[in-house]
């Protein structure tokens, strides 16, 4: 026959294991999420650069196209830049086309991201940094957003002609 402090003993063993169990299982779920983060992160990084390098393979402008452009003001007007009239994904031709460009991207294990781009052109004193007047040199930023990203994911290039 067991004792009263024999009980108090075997209740204070099984509330151990049920607390030692919690933590266990709390860490486990921890790192599936840690996990899961970080391969949504490389998913999206893996995105933002095929794009780049899609991006980049174009043409670097319109009335570059066939002919070779020595002023900087015979190429596409700022507020020009993007599609041009009846351009669609598959017809782009040039790198300005991508700006404004959006995509979802479905990924069976993480979801749906979403991509957009922005193309402008490059101060020539700080690269990365916009300019207002047209230059020889090309900024291109992707961000993509997405489930299980602690932040967006940004990623920047500068094309010259």
């Amino acid at each position: 026959m067991l004792g009263k402090v024999q009980y108090i003993l075997i209740a204070g063993v099984m509330f151990l294991v049920s607390q030692m169990s919690l933590t266990v299982n709390s860490r486990i779920l921890q790192m599936k999420s840690l996990s899961t983060e970080n391969e949504s992160i490389l998913a999206a990084t893996s995105f933002a650069q095929s794009f780049l390098r899609e991006v980049a393979s174009r043409k670097y402008d319109e009335r570059a196209i066939g002919k070779k452009i020595t002023r900087e003001d015979s190429l596409t007007a700022v507020a020009s830049l993007g599609p041009d009239y009846g351009e669609g994904y598959s017809t782009f031709d040039d790198i300005d086309d991508f700006n404004g460009y959006t995509r979802s991207i479905t990924n069976d294990r993480l979801g749906t991201f979403n991509m957009s781009v922005d193309v402008s052109y490059a101060n020539k004193a700080s690269l990365g940094t916009t300019s207002s007047l047209r230059t020889f040199m090309k900024n291109v930023t992707v961000t993509i957003s997405g489930p299980y990203l602690p932040k967006d994911i940004v990623m920047k290039t500068v094309v010259s002609y």
